[in-house]
């Protein structure tokens, strides 16, 4: 959430995590890193297009996510 903007950021992951009733992050993440694996073989590029940029973590860090 950004307050200034009033916007709401979401991660790929973190939309994963819901849409496929993961129990934990990490589900989402190793679903995620299979699906784009496969997506990219296929030769689907708007995986290519999907850059990392950083979002504050669980734990209060700034991770990098897609």
């Amino acid at each position: 959430w950004n307050e200034e903007t009033e916007e709401w950021y979401f991660s790929v992951v973190d939309v994963i995590e819901v849409l496929t009733d993961q129990p934990n992050y990490q589900g989402a993440r190793n679903y995620w890193k299979v699906l784009k694996k496969r997506l990219k073989d296929e030769g689907n590029e708007t995986v290519t297009n999907c850059n990392q940029f950083k979002l504050q973590a669980a734990d209060g860090k700034m991770r990098l996510t897609d």
